[in-house]
């Protein structure tokens, strides 16, 4: 089976609250690092790299449940 990012973010808050919310679901995840364009710096606040973050397949029924939470917390 394959992965699929579930969040990109520079910000150190929702870092945290992300990888919270995957840890109390019992979610494995893994975070890679990734450079940013010049065009698409706006976007992320001009920030030079920001954080990827990847779960597998298995539980992509539950993207939605999680990125909810992330907006509800």
């Amino acid at each position: 089976m394959g992965e699929i990012i579930i969040y990109k973010t520079n910000n150190v808050e929702q870092k945290k609250k992300l990888m919270k919310i995957l840890e109390k679901n019992q979610i494995s995840f893994h975070e890679t690092t990734k450079r940013v364009p010049i065009k698409e710096r706006k976007e992320y606040d001009g920030a030079k790299e920001i954080g990827v973050y990847y779960i597998s397949e298995y539980y992509a029924d539950r993207v939605d449940e999680i990125l909810t939470m992330m907006k509800d917390k």
